[in-house]
């Protein structure tokens, strides 16, 4: 959430962190790096390849359900898997961020089963 270009990817990469999956958007679903595919980390101060890979984020549960204001809808299940199916489409990665405040019913817990066994 705090991600800084000039020192995060630096600090991920001291660590040992072998990838980052934070690149997405808050307020609106979609492909935010524009690929559903892992790429290499490029340090734009020292101008090298890091050794650290974005995942890039394509959903978040609070975008489309709070953001985007459909709730735990069908048109909102249907744009999940709509983002799930490109990924596939393309032989990509379908990465889902999902927050346990998004979990406490089971309501809520039907729909996450829904993203992942569509």
């Amino acid at each position: 959430m705090r991600w800084d270009v000039s020192i995060t990817p630096l600090l991920w990469e001291e660590a040992c962190l072998s990838y980052d999956s934070t690149l997405g958007f808050p307020d609106i679903s979609g492909f935010r790096c524009g690929v559903c595919y892992e790429f290499p980390i490029f340090n734009i101060l020292d101008r090298r390849v890091l050794n650290l890979y974005e995942v890039p984020l394509i959903n978040m549960d609070g975008t489309i359900i709070a953001y985007e204001k459909m709730g735990f809808t069908e048109k909102a299940l249907e744009k999940f898997i709509y983002f799930k199916n490109m990924c596939k489409k393309y032989n990509g990665v379908y990465t889902l961020l999902w927050h346990n405040l998004y979990a406490t019913s089971s309501n809520e817990v039907n729909f996450l089963e829904n993203i992942i066994l569509s």
